[in-house]
């Protein structure tokens, strides 16, 4: 198991990134508005919860010894779109 939960976090990046690419498509109408706030803050907290699981298991898998290639490539993926959504919302809505 312990081997196997890097890539279940590198799918999880991947679930994110359809995710973000689905709330950058919605457009802002009427209900549309709410829905991608919603989108945004699930995307949030999956991006929060895997980032602290990522870090975890890699400190879990350097502690026994395994490879931490898949999960060092999770904590990256997470960090930079996090990075990327942070810039994204701070200029299109804090900066303005």
């Amino acid at each position: 198991m312990l081997r196997g939960s890097g890539w279940l976090l590198l799918g999880l990046c991947a679930l994110l990134a359809v995710l973000s690419y689905h709330g950058f498509t919605v457009y802002c109408e009427n209900f549309g508005c709410i829905y991608l706030g919603l989108i945004w803050m699930v995307w949030g907290v999956l991006a929060g919860v895997g980032l602290v699981m990522a870090l975890l298991v890699r400190a879990w898998q350097r502690h026994r010894g395994f490879s931490t290639r898949a999960s060092s490539w999770a904590v990256v993926l997470l960090l930079a779109m996090g990075a990327g959504h942070l810039l994204y919302w701070l200029v299109t809505t804090a900066l303005r």
